[in-house]
C-alpha cells in the first residue's frame, strides 16, 4: 500500500484532543458498513478510498501527541456501539463492542468491554479487550470519554498488549443515540514502537601478524587475504616434517576458539596476495558481526603496529568489515589483540 494514500490521518503532533468533533452518526454507520463488506471482499482499494474520503477532516479536531516515541507508525479505524443502562449492569455501567481495521488490511479484529459514566462528574471510562486473527494484536483497552456539545463526546486511550513493547494511541468521538444512554462510537488508533534500546555486540581477536594481512568478518564467517610477509601464525612454519620448521600459530576468535587458517601453499605464504581458508563460527552459529547497520569501535588491547577498519559493514557489501593489521615497519612477527564494540538501534 503506499503511504500518500493515506496521508490526510496524519495530523499535527500536539496532543490528543477532540473539541468540536462530532461526526455524523448517520454517515458513521455507512462508512462502518461499507468498510465491513470492503474487508470481506479484500478490497484494497476501497478501505483506502473510503477512509481518507471520510477522514480526511479529522486532523483538524484529533491529534495525537507521540513526542518522544521512533519508528513509522500504523494507521487504522475502529468504530462500534456502546449502550448504558443495560439490564446486566448498573445505570452507570454499560458495555462497548466494536470492530478495528489497520490500514494494512491485514490488522483488523473486535472491541468488547466496558462503557461507564462517573458517578458525579461528566465523562467517565472505557475498559475492554482486543481481538483478532492476529494474535499479536490481543491486548487490553484503557481509556475515558468525556461529553461534548450536541449529545456527543470524545474518548481517548492507550491499547497495549503482550511483552512486545507496542503502544497504541486512540482516540475518537461518540454520539448519543436515540435512547439515552446508548450510541455509536468512531475512532483511530495509530501504533508506534517506543525507542528501542541499542544493542551491544563485541568481537575478540588475537592473532600473530608478520607483514600486512587483513580478515574479511561476515556475520558468521571470517578468511584472511594476506600481502606482505609470512601469512599470520605462519612466520618460520615450513611444513611438517621440516626440522627447522617453527609450528603454525592459530588465531583466537571471541577467546574461545583456535583457528588455523589453511593457506594454497606450504610454509609461510610469503607476499602471496592469498585468502585463507574461511572460518564458520561454530553451531549454534554465534554472530561475528551484526547483520545490521552499528555504530563500530575498535581498540587495540595489545600490538606495536598499525589496526584499521578499511571497509565497514554495510548492505551494500552484504554487512561484511575488513580489518587490516600492518606490522611492515617492524621486524619479524608480533601478536596482536583487538576487540570490536557493534551498537546497533
Amino acid at each position: 500500500m503506499r503511504t500518500t494514500r493515506w496521508i490526510c490521518l496524519l495530523p499535527a503532533v500536539v496532543g490528543a484532543t477532540m473539541a468540536g468533533c462530532a461526526p455524523d452518526m448517520h454517515e458513521v454507520d455507512q462508512v462502518a458498513a461499507a468498510a465491513e463488506v470492503a474487508l470481506e471482499d479484500g478490497d484494497q482499494r476501497s478501505l483506502e478510498a473510503l477512509f481518507c474520503d471520510w477522514l480526511e477532516d479529522l486532523p483538524s479536531c484529533i491529534e495525537f501527541d507521540v513526542g518522544g516515541k521512533h519508528g513509522p507508525p500504523a494507521l487504522g479505524f475502529m468504530w462500534g456501539a456502546y449502550g448504558q443502562g443495560d439490564p446486566t449492569w448498573s445505570d452507570d455501567v454499560g458495555v462497548f463492542y466494536g470492530r478495528y481495521l489497520g490500514f494494512d488490511q491485514e490488522t483488523h479484529g473486535r472491541l468488547d468491554g466496558l462503557w461507564a459514566d462517573h458517578p458525579s462528574q461528566p465523562g467517565g471510562y472505557l475498559e475492554g479487550q482486543v481481538l483478532g486473527p492476529d494474535p499479536a494484536m490481543h491486548g487490553s483497552l484503557e481509556g475515558v470519554h468525556w461529553p461534548a456539545v450536541g449529545g456527543s463526546g470524545g474518548f481517548n486511550g492507550t491499547w497495549t498488549h503482550g511483552d512486545r513493547q507496542i503502544v497504541e494511541e486512540i482516540a475518537g468521538t461518540y454520539h448519543v443515540g436515540a435512547e439515552e444512554g446508548r450510541g455509536r462510537f468512531v475512532g483511530v488508533w495509530r501504533q508506534y514502537e517506543e525507542e528501542p534500546e541499542p544493542t551491544v555486540h563485541k568481537l575478540h581477536i588475537r592473532n600473530e601478524i608478520d607483514g600486512r594481512s587483513s580478515m574479511v568478518i561476515g556475520t558468521y564467517y571470517a578468511y584472511y587475504h594476506h600481502d606482505d610477509y609470512a601469512a599470520p601464525g605462519m612466520h618460520f612454519y615450513f611444513g611438517p616434517g621440516d626440522p627447522d620448521s617453527e609450528p603454525a600459530r592459530p588465531t583466537y576468535l571471541q577467546e574461545e576458539w583456535e583457528w588455523y587458517p589453511q593457506w594454497p601453499e606450504q610454509g609461510e605464504n610469503r607476499d602471496c596476495g592469498c585468502e585463507s581458508s574461511m572460518f564458520v563460527s561454530q553451531p549454534p552459529h554465534e554472530v561475528l558481526v551484526p547483520y545490521a547497520e552499528a555504530d563500530i569501535e575498535l581498540e587495540v588491547l595489545e600490538g606495536r603496529g598499525e589496526v584499521s577498519i578499511v571497509e565497514y559493514p554495510s548492505w551494500d557489501n552484504d554487512y561484511e568489515l575488513t580489518i587490516e593489521w600492518n606490522d611492515n615497519p617492524q621486524g619479524g612477527p608480533a601478536w596482536y589483540e583487538v576487540e570490536l564494540t557493534f551498537v546497533t538501534d
